[in-house]
């Protein structure tokens, strides 16, 4: 989705802009290895339901990525781009997602969300 003009149509769906944000800025640079592993959020979402099953639907989660000292990459920790700077190699293993990594993303990407206003106050002035 290139632009959140939808999102800003929808109260249910505007509290994930800012979840879906800082996703795109977490996983940037990844298509710069791996296209597939690109972000992507293409679809018209119509519920909650959907816009988050496509948010934890991203192939960068099926990715174990590690570095030459063998720590791994966590979206949660960081973004891909600052794991990336401090690394000298970086190896994908791209296989299934593991349930609580899917289960911890999960829930950071609720944290994400702001329930409390709509989301148009940080995109609007006053």
């Amino acid at each position: 989705m290139k632009d959140f003009e939808e999102l800003l149509a929808s109260p249910e769906l505007r509290p994930f802009i800012p979840a879906i944000h800082e996703l795109q800025q977490r996983l940037a640079g990844m298509e710069n290895y791996h296209p597939e592993l690109a972000f992507t959020l293409d679809g018209h979402y119509q519920t909650e339901e959907e816009l988050f099953s496509a948010l934890l639907s991203q192939s960068a989660f099926s990715a174990d990525v590690t570095n030459e000292c063998g720590y791994t990459w966590d979206v949660v920790v960081e973004s891909f781009q600052v794991f990336a700077e401090r690394s000298a190699e970086i190896k994908f293993c791209v296989g299934d997602c593991d349930a609580d990594k899917i289960c911890g993303i999960s829930l950071w990407l609720i944290k994400l969300c702001n329930w409390v206003d709509t989301g148009l106050y940080s995109l609007v002035k006053h």
